[in-house]
């Protein structure tokens, strides 16, 4: 299976508008993704806002795990620092 970027809606919306009543509609040759019979799952909306969501849940843990890390090392130098 070929597969491409994803092409947004509204361009697919345009192209269908633009071409649809065209004499040579029947004869383009179309994509996949024109077609009203085909819709690939991993290119939905729903899919790319969940991926996001995701990455920025890891952003966000990977920000906390550094400020931990970082409280840990300033809470160890002050340790020594008062020991010595």
């Amino acid at each position: 299976m070929e597969t491409s970027p994803s092409i947004p809606e509204e361009i697919i919306n345009e192209f269908k508008k633009t071409f649809k009543d065209s004499e040579t509609y029947e004869k383009i040759i179309l994509p996949e993704i024109c077609a009203d019979t085909f819709k690939n799952p991993w290119y939905h909306d729903t899919r790319i806002e969940k991926r996001n969501l995701d990455s920025a849940n890891l952003q966000q843990m990977k920000e906390f795990k550094l400020k931990k890390t970082n409280e840990n090392n300033n809470q160890i130098v002050n340790d020594f620092i008062i020991v010595y």
